[in-house]
């Protein structure tokens, strides 16, 4: 829990407080959940919990025929602005101190918390192995329902966004791993590398470049011609 004000932090001072243990569990193999909260829910979460201290001071403070309407407005406001329960904001600063994603959990029970936990798992068991590319084909052969557990030749357009993030990050290493959250579930991810079709592309395109740019210098004078813009930018 960090004061913030309009979803950015104002202090993390109990963030950096806390990285030396995050650190101390993470470089010791330990698999770390951090759970908190933000502030303090309304009846929205829970049909039991009503106004806050602030919140009812402020209502007892008034006349006593206007009480219901304030208390009435104050727990409507609640319902319209959740983002300030929200730890999403933490997770993003904790990453940043880290230096490396932590994934934020939309909930702590139900199917979306099951199917994240699962994940995590697989990643935990493939890094605590032999964390070659072999051994994760073999735990994904073992784990997912999909028929393909390598992708090979992805160019941007083949997947979903979140994927395409993930994969064509410029700072993505061989031999990386991550859990990438889809609309479809979770996903472990390990990069393989920028493989030769991507090779084959970039050296494909320059070559057809060069040849298209001799060509034109070379006909220049022998032939009248007006070049589309919008033809030859479409060239690959």
């Amino acid at each position: 829990n960090v004061p913030m004000k309009d979803g950015v932090i104002t202090s993390d001072k109990r963030i950096v407080g806390a990285l030396p243990t995050i650190k101390y569990l993470l470089d010791n193999g330990a698999a770390v959940i951090l759970c908190s909260h933000m502030g303090k829910p309304h009846n929205v979460l829970n049909d039991k919990v009503k106004l806050n201290k602030k919140e009812k001071a402020k209502v007892e403070a008034l006349p006593e025929e206007e009480q219901a309407a304030a208390t009435a407005e104050l727990l409507e406001k609640a319902k319209k602005d959740l983002t300030k329960l929200s730890l999403k904001p933490v997770a993003a600063r904790i990453s940043e101190l880290l230096g490396k994603e932590v994934k934020m959990a939309s909930d702590v029970v139900g199917a979306d918390a099951k199917a994240k936990a699962e994940a995590d798992k697989i990643l935990a068991d493939y890094l605590a192995g032999e964390k070659t590319q072999a051994a994760f084909e073999k735990l994904g052969e073992e784990k997912t329902a999909d028929s393909n557990v390598v992708y090979e030749g992805v160019s941007k357009g083949d997947m979903v966004e979140e994927f395409e993030n993930w994969i064509f990050d410029e700072a993505r290493t061989v031999g990386e791993t991550g859990i990438v959250e889809t609309t479809y579930g979770y996903h472990v991810m390990y990069f393989i590398g920028d493989g030769k079709l991507a090779w084959e592309n970039t050296a494909h395109s320059g070559v057809l470049n060069d040849l298209f740019t001799e060509w034109v210098e070379t006909n220049a004078t022998t032939y009248n011609y007006t070049a589309k813009e919008s033809v030859v930018n479409s060239i690959k």
